[in-house]
Parts: C-alpha cells; structure tokens; sequence
C-alpha cells in the first residue's frame, strides 16, 4: 500500500488538473515515459544530494530537488544541445554547463541559465556553431579562474563545418565574465595559429591534489596533458591500446592518480573492445583495470564492447561505475576495490543474444519503459555517498541508492492501474511530431515523436502511456494519427526511412503496412511519410501522404493505390462538419475535395503544412519556412495571411470557439540560437497573438492541440523536451498581442499555382548540360553539385585524361580512403523514361557508379538508381542505361559516387 501511494504521489505532482493552475495560462510537464533522447550529462550537487541535474543531446537541462524522484523544468536556453555540468566548489547556487552554443551559467542551482562567451566567437544565428563548449571547470587554487574547451562529447553533427572554437582552450580571470583563448588542440598537438582547425575535445579533469595538471580526452585521438594550467599540452598514450578514449577522472585524493574509459576501436576488423584504463604517475604511463568487464569484439561496433561512462564517488574513490552500451549486451558494472575487480550489476531482459550468461543472470534486472538498451554512456555518482549513482544515456535514466544492488528508471515508472503502461517523473527528451485527442472518445489520445516516442496512447485521461508500434521495428518515429470509430491509423518514418502505416481496428491489435502486399513502399525504402485521414463515419476509407504522394485505401488499409501526385504534399485536414469535405497541403497548391477522388486546387502558401478546419469550416495552414511563411486562412472564397512568422510550424483551433487559436513555432537543431518563439494564442479571430510560454522549458516545438472534451486544455509538444500540458481558465484574455495585415502581395502570392500537375512525362524534357565536359576551368561547369561521406573528395576538369577533348570530369579521393559523391542537378518527372549513356574510367583501389539519385519536391531521397558499375583499374567503358523515374520524383542527380582510394572520370555523357 506504501508503494501504491507513493506512485499517486508523483502522478499528482506530473499532472496537473485543470483547477491547480491559477489566472493566466502555465505550462506544465505532461509527463509522458522516460526521457527520449540522448542524455549527454549528468551531475549530483556536494552541496544538497537531493539536488541533481541532467543535460541532453537536444534536451537542454532538467532538474530534480528530492533525489531523482522527480523532475522539472528549467529555464533561459537559447541552445538545448548540451554538454558537461559543472558545480562552483564552494557556492551551492553557481552551476556551469557547456553547449553547442558556448558557455550557460545559472546562479540559482540550475533552475535559470545565463549565457557567457564574451570573447568567445559571437554567436551564429543561422546554420552551423562557431562556439562549441564540452565542459566548463574551476581552477583548484582560484575559483575566479576557469577553463572551458571547445568540443562534445556527444560528436554532435557540427553542421556547415569545422567550428572555429572547436578545441580551443579558453581561460577566464574574471569568473567568466569574459573569455580569452589560450591555444587550440589538433589532432597533432597544441597550436597557436589563429586558423588553426582544432579537434573535438570530449572529456576534461583537474586534479584538485595537483593543481598545475590537467587532462583532457580528444575523439579518435588520445589524451593530452597540461602541467602548466592548460597552456601547453602534450599527448600521453603509453599504455592506452588505440585512440578511441572518451571520458577521464582525476583522483580526488591522490595527485597522480587518474582513469581514462576508451571505446571500441571501429577501425579494426573485428572490432577492438575497450575498457577502464588507470595512472599512477600523472598519465605518463597507463595500465588496464579491466578485470571484470565485458570485452567482446565484432565485426559491428555497436555490439562490441564500447565503454564511455565513468563515474567515481569523490568521498570513497574505491567505488567507481561504468557501462557497456553494446547493443546486444547493454550492461552497467560497479567496483569497490579501486577497479582491481568490476562486478556486472545491472542488465535488462530480452536484451540480446546471451541472456543465459550466468553473470547476466545474476545481475539486477530493471524495468524500464523504452526498448533501448541500458548502457549509459553518462555516470555520476553522489560525492557524498558511493552508494547513489545516476546512469543517463539514450532513452532512460536509472539510478541505484544501494551501491548497485538494485536499480530502478528515474525517468518513468509502471501505472499502477493500467497494466503494460508507464508515467513519467517529469523530464522528458522526446521530439514531439503530433499530438491528437480523440475527438469521439474522452480521455483518448496518442502522442506521436521520432525514435521510440513513435507512438504512445492514453486511455486514463493523460494519466498513463503505452507504446504501440514495436514490428517491425521501435524506432521509426510516428508522424500523424487519425481516429474513425474504434478504428486508428497513424504513419511512421523518419531520416528518409521506416515508412508505414500502423492500424487497429480494436485498439488492441495493433498492425504494420508496409511493402508490395499492400501497395506501399517498404520498410528500407527510401522516403518519407507525412499526414494521414480517416473519414471518421466510415473507417474503411483511409488517405496517407507517403514520399509526397497521395494514398488512399477503401478496405481499412489493406491495399493502398496513389490517386495523386502533388506535388510534394504534406498535411491532411477534414472539416469537421462535412467528413466527406478534406484538404490536401502541398508545395505549390492547397487541394479540396468533397469525395476523396477529385481534388480541386484552391491555391494557398506555398510549402504549405499542417492544417487545421475550424467549426465554421474555414481553413487554416501553418506555412513553415515558405517564402512567405506564417498562419494562413481560406475561409472558402479568398486567402488571407494572420501572421508572417516563416518559422511556424502547427496551429490548433478550438473546436468549441473558433475565434481562439494556437499556433507553436520551431526551428529544427544544427543552429546555436533556435528561432522557435513558442506558443502563440490569439481570442479576437487571428486579429492579433500573445505568446503564452510561462513554464516551457523549449521554445521550439512541432505540436499542439486542444481537449475537444474540455478545451480548457491544450497540449504542446516540444522538439526535444517532450510534452507539456496547460490549462486556460475561464475568462482569461491575454494581453499584449501583435497583429498582422494581410497585403495584395500576400493575396497574389497565394492564388491558384497553373503549374500542370506531375503526372504526364512528355511536359517536362530532361535536359544535361555540358556533358561534353568543354565548358568550365578547374572543373566542369554545371557538375559540382557535391556530398562527401568520409575523407575527401575532389572534382575537376581533368584536361589530361578524357575520351573526347577536351575535357572530362575527374573525381579524386586526394590519394586516401574516402567516399563521396558529385553530379549534375536535374528536375525530372515521376514516370518519365530516358536513355543515360556516356564512357566512364576508373583508377585505383576503390568502387564506382554511376547513378540517377532521385528526390522528391522537398529533397528528400526517393531512389538510387544504378546505370554504371566499375572497380579498380579501367579503361574507357561505354555505357548506356534506360532510367524511368520512380513515384515521387521531382528532382534527380546524375552522378558518379566513388568509394575507396583512387579516381573516376566521366566523359560525352548524354541523355535520350
């Protein structure tokens, strides 16, 4: 009974009711499972062991004030890809973190973060970072004086380039106030060239005992030392068997002491496992304390022994965690001799493929709610006492009280009144792609986010959460939902992948569409899948965007034909009057139709999204990052702009009033400041938004929606921080708003596009440029339209080596293994047939083709298609290949793609 009341104790503190909020609209965690994402640090203050904090890949930063039992929002982020956390050693109510966006400092305990990189590169306010910060740390004789180092841990995607702080060393004299730069490391040492193209520094140490030392980890480079304060450095490797280290621990107590954990070595073929390596004499020498751990090698990293986790009680350095995130063996292992012997303390079940290995079945079997895993690649333990320590990675957290005994998920924690489902404590990571309340039933809804936050359903009132989408594979993301009786549909795919439509016709089955059986693409096919409609009197009749075409099934989706080609449509929305009444968004027209056979364009924003009918039938479009993006209304007869935000992302109308409107704003990660402005409310019609953020730990966000059953409540989904739920009471008007006036601009902008529709090859003649190779100087005009997937890739007009002069188009590795792909940018049509030839010659140890990379309108792949194959050595080889361009397609490359050491050359190349 005690447990039972525990859990409603933390259900109440998760959700909020209605009645508990006061005047004025709060948002509040919705407390879906677990926490999503990809946790990438976590600290327990040595001031309040009850005090903890924890940071994400995309998750910016959560906070818990009574141990992990629960967890709530925190505040000022500009940029939510985290780093490292660092505690101020003497003040409680000092923390420091890094991001992708340079250095955060909060002065209240982690509740609210300020930003400090004075000195720093400013700030890039559009794609890419110039200021990447991993960790932020005291110096030992001078708190005043810290460091910060120019790296993450996480190997974020540093989109758009090398970052011009990437491995800088900076120093601060004035409690970081401002910063200065004190050298940059590479990958051959420290340089002070101020061009120097600096490596990612993922771990860093002061050794409080020996304060003029300091270390620091690089990815796949090693570990370097400072024994002057970190102006100069040099590598120590003795002993560490490859390059691979992550993160690294200085003694508390003992000034030469340290422990570095390194990965796999994924360079090898097998694998090369990893493990926990220690120094007694300052890093000049290393020696394995390994005994105990998992060390499996494979053909595959990920199910290798990969270590990255080191957490160590600072009052009893003997007790240290680590653990192995193989995917198929994802362990977590304590010691309490010093590493002398490490003890396999926690798996998961049905994990891989050795459940009956006694050590794993000694070990403590937690419960969590998310598929993945448990290897942590984050571990901190409380400095006060060995016995807690809290394990964050992707997914879920976990943390034990009992030095390892027994573990328990301090993300979620099982219903204790609906079997199979979860709730959770508060901090959740997932990026939300929908939310939809069931309009039929109340208490019924699905949240819909990328990964394994795929789809999960409500049943008890937003209470509890159970994960449906499993076959054939978790983490596929869900994307839109639709309900028609006891009947739900929702799509899945992300990353141009894991296409499908799920069903169930009970609410208990539920079903995977994909594949030729039912005229869909199949789950490794390339694409995309976006909006999904159900009439909601008739189940039997389905229609789904998938890659940009229209789907639609008259036999509960059994069997699915395309009935229109767009192009590039997006969103889905019926008037809730008339079922049978539904618009289709697309790229350059909005389409209606009263029967769900005959579209009728009715013009619109371009890149137009998702959509939203209200109850007197009028449509509104959220037109995202469109050239004249913003909110959108046709209200049957003409088309008027409410808002000219081009970062809008969704809009929601209550069913009930449809003069009040919600619309959310998001720009998606790979930008240090997000342009996301929140939550926007508007009472009088669309005339003029307030925004309406107060409690939103994120401003970015994909979804929201209104309770049909109680429009008092809305939901807004965020991208990386999960759900959260708000009340809007009675009476409340917000205040303050802005406006914005339609112009003629706006009206002609929006009116019918008399682009023919796709759909007949012979409008559109594809045309190739320059294939001769005459025109161009160091390369070939028109030809340099380039991706590289490793090393690098060189193009030229090689006026040497051709098969008819003068010229032909040279693709190069630069004489080291590499891959990577350059072409010409074509604008094709699905259905249309031409025949590709041309000559081709290779050189070198590596593999060629030659392809057709179809897109469809929005870029994303939709077929690679083969016309050439040549490996190594040859000469000049004609070939000649009959393309017909696949469903969907709106954009294609003709490209050579080389993998390997060497070069290809293309020549006369020619379409038919």
């Amino acid at each position: 009974m005690k447990h039972r009341n525990k859990l409603t104790t933390i259900a109440l503190l998760c959700y909020a009711s209605p009645m508990s909020l006061a005047a004025g609209i709060t948002w509040k965690p919705l407390c879906e499972p677990g926490s999503g994402g990809m946790n990438t640090s976590a600290i327990i203050s040595p001031f309040d062991s009850k005090r903890m904090l924890t940071g994400g890949d995309m998750l910016g930063i959560g906070l818990s004030t009574d141990g992990g039992k629960t967890w709530q929002s925190t505040f000022g982020l500009k940029c939510y890809e985290m780093g490292d956390l660092t505690w101020h050693p003497k003040n409680p109510n000092i923390v420091w973190t890094g991001s992708v966006g340079g250095a955060w400092i909060s002065l209240d305990g982690g509740v609210n973060w300020q930003e400090r990189r004075t000195g720093m590169p400013g700030p890039e306010f559009n794609f890419g970072y110039k200021a990447p910060i991993e960790k932020v740390i005291f110096d030992p004789q001078n708190d005043k004086r810290l460091l910060a180092v120019g790296g993450s841990s996480r190997r974020w995607d540093f989109a758009g380039g090398t970052p011009p702080g990437l491995g800088a060393i900076w120093e601060s004299i004035d409690e970081g106030a401002s910063w200065k730069r004190l050298t940059t490391i590479t990958p051959d040492g420290a340089s002070d060239k101020p061009d120097a193209k600096g490596a990612n520094i993922v771990g860093l140490a002061w050794s409080k005992q020996a304060p003029f030392r300091i270390y620091i980890t690089v990815a796949d480079t090693g570990l370097f030392v400072s024994e002057d304060k970190g102006k100069t450095w040099v590598k120590r490797m003795e002993g560490i068997p490859h390059r691979f280290v992550e993160r690294v621990v200085a003694h508390p107590k003992n000034p030469d002491t340290a422990w570095v954990v390194i990965g796999c070595k994924g360079d090898a073929k097998p694998v090369t496992p990893g493990g926990v390596f220690k120094t007694i004499d300052g890093g000049k020498h290393w020696v394995s304390i390994s005994n105990g751990l998992a060390q499996n090698s494979n053909e595959q990293s990920v199910f290798a022994s990969n270590y990255k986790a080191l957490g160590v009680c600072e009052s009893n350095p003997d007790v240290m965690y680590t653990s192995d995130p193989a995917w198929n063996t994802g362990t977590l292992y304590v010691t309490k001799d010093g590493g002398k012997n490490w003890t396999l303390c926690c798996t998961k079940q049905n994990v891989g493929t050795d459940d009956k290995d006694p050590k794993r079945m000694a070990a403590f079997h937690v419960k969590v709610a998310y598929p993945a895993g448990i290897g942590e690649p984050v571990m901190t333990v409380d400095p006060h006492n060995p016995n807690v320590c809290l394990a964050v990675g992707s997914e879920e957290m976990l943390i034990t009280r009992d030095g390892g005994k027994t573990w328990e998920s301090a993300s979620s924690y099982p219903s204790p009144t609906v079997p199979g489902a979860f709730k959770g404590r508060g901090f959740s990571g997932l990026c939300a792609m929908n939310f939809r309340f069931n309009p039929q039933k109340p208490g019924h809804a699905l949240l819909l986010a990328m990964d394994a936050g795929k789809c999960w359903e409500t049943t008890d009132n937003l209470q509890s959460w159970t994960f449906h989408g499993s076959d054939p594979w978790p983490w596929g993301g869900g994307n839109e939902a639709t309900f028609s009786g006891n009947h739900i549909y929702f799509t899945t795919g992300q990353f141009n992948s894991f296409m499908s439509v799920v069903r169930t016709k009970d609410g208990k089955k539920w079903e995977t569409l994909q594949g030729k059986e039912h005229g869909l693409p199949g789950f490794n096919d390339h694409g995309s899948t976006a909006g999904i409609y159900a009439l909601p009197n008739d189940p039997t009749k389905v229609w789904a965007v998938i890659n940009g075409l229209l789907y639609a099934s008259t036999d509960e989706g059994d069997h699915w034909t395309i009935i229109h080609r767009g192009p590039n449509f997006s969103g889905i929305a019926g008037d809730p009057r008339k079922p049978n009444v539904f618009y289709v968004s697309g790229e350059k027209n909005v389409y209606r139709t009263e029967d769900g056979k005959k579209f009728q364009p009715i013009g619109g924003p371009h890149q137009a999204g998702r959509m939203a009918v209200d109850s007197l039938g009028r449509l509104l479009i959220a037109a995202d990052q469109a050239e004249r993006g913003g909110l959108w209304r046709w209200d049957g007869k003409s088309w008027t702009r409410l808002w000219d935000d081009k970062w809008i992302k969704n809009v929601a109308v209550d069913p009930k009033n449809p003069k009040r409107l919600l619309f959310t704003t998001s720009t998606d990660p790979y930008m240090e400041y997000g342009h996301g402005s929140g939550v926007w409310a508007s009472v009088d019609d669309g005339i003029t938004f307030t925004q309406i953020n107060d409690g939103l730990a994120m401003l970015r966000g994909h979804a929201i929606a209104f309770d049909p059953f109680n429009t008092e409540r809305m939901i807004f989904g965020s991208f990386g921080r999960g759900f959260f739920v708000g009340n809007w009471p009675k009476g409340y008007l917000p205040t303050g708003g802005k406006g914005y006036t339609s112009t003629a601009d706006d009206v002609k902008y929006a009116t019918i596009d008399p682009t023919p529709e796709p759909g007949d090859p012979a409008k559109k003649a594809v045309v190739i440029k320059n294939g001769s190779m005459t025109d161009g100087t160091d390369t070939p005009d028109g030809w340099m339209n380039s991706w590289t997937g490793r090393g690098k890739i060189k193009v030229t007009r090689d006026t040497s080596v051709f098969k008819v002069g003068p010229a032909s188009y040279c693709i190069s590795t630069e004489g080291a293994d590499g891959m990577g792909q350059s072409g010409q940018q074509i604008d094709g049509v699905a259905g249309q047939k031409f025949t590709l030839s041309g000559w081709a010659k290779s050189q070198g140890k590596c593999k060629v083709n030659v392809a057709v990379q179809c897109y469809n309108g929005g870029w994303n792949p939709v077929s690679f298609i083969q016309a050439f194959y040549l490996q190594d050595d040859t000469d000049w080889t004609e070939f000649s290949k009959e393309i017909t361009l696949p469903d969907g397609t709106e954009h294609f490359n003709i490209l050579a793609l080389i993998d390997g050491t060497g070069k290809a050359w293309l020549d006369e190349v020619k379409v038919k």
